[in-house]
C-alpha cells in the first residue's frame, strides 16, 4: 500500500466519537491484588499467554514454551521441566490467550493460577483488567528461561509481595496522576518506566505500616515495576470501546512470537491475526548472533493507545537511542493515525484509529523487548516495530474462539 502524506486527521466517525467518549470516561483505580485462578477459573489446569491463541503446540515458540513449563512447576502439576514439557505437548495443560480473561502478560511471561495480579477497576463502572506482577529485572518469566531461582522468586512474589501490596491498597490507588507525572519526568509508559515505577513505590510506601528490606530493595531496583500496572489501566481504558458497533478504534493487542493480532471496538470478542512483525533493533554484543522472536507481548496494547512508540515526542532521551529504528515521522505519527486528544490523559492523542492507519497509508509504532528466539538468552535488546498499515486492512480473524 503507498503512503498517503501525511496531513491533519480526518473527522472521526459517529462510531469511533462514541467509543472515543467512551474510553475518555474511564476513571482508572489499583485497588487490589487478586490471584489469577480466582478471576480467570477453568475447570482444568490452564495456563496464560500473551497474545492471541497459538493454533497447535507445535508453533509455540522457545522462550513462551519455557514459561509456560515453568507455570506448570509453579502449580506443582510437573516435577520437572521434561515432565512439564510432556504436560503441554500432551495437551494435560489448555494454553489459552490472556486478554480473552482480562489478563495481560508481557513478552514471553505465563499466568498460573496461583500467581498473584494487579487489579485495576473504573471507578465509574464495573470494568476491570488484571496483570500479573512484574517480577524485576533479571528473575522472570518474561524472559524465557528455564531458569532455576524461579520457583523461590515466584514465592517470594506471590506471597509477601503481594501480601504488602494488598496491605497498601484498602484505599484504591488513582493511576493517571501517577502516569501523567512520569512522563513529566522522561517516561514514554512503555519502554522506558522507571520515573513511573519509583512514583509508585513512594506512593505505596505512604501508605504501608511497615516496608520489610526485601520489598524495598525490590521496588527501588524494579525499573519497570509500573508496567504491568500501565499495561492493566490501558487495557481497562481502551476496553471500554468494546461493543460500539462500527468502531475502528483497536481496544486489544499482543503478540505471542509467532502470530500478532488486534481487536476492534465494533468487533467485540473477534481478533484479527497476522504473522507477527519482526523488531528493528540493536542485538547487544554480548549476545552474539541470537536472533529474537517476531512481536512478542500484551504491552502492545500501550502504543496502541498512545504511549511507547506513539508518545516518543515526551520521551527525547528514549526517541535518541533508539533513532536509528525509527521512522522518520516517528515524533508526529500519533497525532496522524490516533483517534482524539483525552483531557484526563494530558490532552495527549489516544487510541489508534484502524481507519485513519488506513487512510494515511502509516500503522502505529511498537516498542517491545526483543526475546531470543531459543529460549536461552533471554532479553536481547530493545526493539521497534513500524507495523504497516496492510495490517488493519487484511487478514484473518479466528473469532470469539481465540479470546
Amino acid at each position: 500500500m503507498p503512503k498517503k502524506s501525511a496531513g491533519p486527521a480526518a473527522v472521526l466517525s459517529v462510531a469511533d466519537a462514541e467509543a472515543l467518549r467512551r474510553i475518555i470516561a474511564v476513571k482508572p483505580r489499583w485497588d487490589g491484588v487478586v490471584r489469577i485462578g480466582d478471576v480467570a477459573g477453568q475447570d482444568r489446569p490452564c495456563l496464560f499467554h500473551a497474545g492471541p491463541a497459538f493454533a497447535s503446540t507445535d508453533e509455540i515458540p522457545a522462550p513462551v514454551r519455557n514459561s509456560l513449563a515453568f507455570g506448570c512447576l509453579y502449580e506443582g502439576w510437573a516435577k520437572s521441566w521434561d515432565e512439564a514439557d510432556a504436560m503441554i505437548v500432551a495437551g494435560d495443560v489448555a494454553i489459552m490467550p490472556a486478554q480473552g480473561s482480562g489478563l495481560l502478560v508481557p513478552l514471553a511471561g505465563v499466568a498460573s493460577p496461583s500467581m498473584a495480579a494487579v487489579r485495576i477497576s473504573d471507578q465509574g463502572s464495573a470494568g476491570v483488567r488484571h496483570c500479573v506482577l512484574n517480577e524485576g529485572a533479571d528473575i522472570a518469566t518474561r524472559l524465557g528461561r528455564r531458569d532455576e531461582r524461579l520457583l523461590e522468586h515466584h514465592r517470594w512474589l506471590n506471597g509477601d509481595l503481594a501480601d504488602w501490596l494488598s496491605g497498601c491498597l484498602a484505599e484504591p490507588l488513582s493511576i493517571y496522576p501517577l502516569l501523567l507525572e512520569s512522563f513529566a519526568q522522561g517516561d514514554d509508559g512503555h519502554a522506558q518506566t522507571g520515573a513511573g515505577s519509583q512514583l509508585v513505590a513512594a506512593a505505596l510506601r505512604r501508605r504501608a505500616f511497615d516496608t520489610p528490606q526485601a520489598v524495598g530493595e525490590f521496588l527501588k531496583g524494579s525499573a519497570a515495576f509500573a508496567l504491568n500496572i500501565w499495561m492493566a489501566t490501558i487495557a481497562l481504558a481502551s476496553g471500554a470501546a468494546e461493543g460500539v458497533a462500527g468502531s475502528t478504534l483497536v481496544t486489544r493487542a499482543g503478540g505471542n512470537g509467532v502470530s500478532f493480532g488486534y481487536m476492534l471496538a465494533g468487533e467485540a470478542g473477534r481478533w484479527r491475526v497476522a504473522d507477527a512483525p519482526r523488531l528493528a533493533g540493536t542485538v547487544e554484543a554480548r549476545f552474539g548472533a541470537s536472533v529474537p522472536t517476531g512481536a512478542l507481548g500484551d504491552s502492545a496494547v500501550l502504543d496502541l493507545f498512545g504511549l511507547g512508540g506513539m508518545n516518543l515526542a515526551g520521551a527525547p532521551t528514549l526517541a535518541a537511542a533508539l533513532a536509528e529504528h525509527l521512522p522518520k515521522d516517528a515524533l508526529v505519527r500519533s497525532e496522524i493515525i490516533l483517534a482524539g486528544r483525552h483531557p484526563g490523559f494530558g490532552s495527549r492523542m489516544v487510541a489508534c484509529s484502524a481507519e485513519r492507519v488506513i487512510s494515511a497509508g502509516v500503522g502505529p509504532i511498537i516498542l517491545l523487548g526483543m526475546i531470543d528466539a531459543e529460549g536461552k538468552a533471554g532479553r536481547l535488546g530493545g526493539g521497534v516495530v513500524d507495523a504497516p498499515p496492510e495490517l488493519f486492512a487484511v487478514g484473518p480473524d479466528v473469532g470469539a474462539a481465540a479470546e
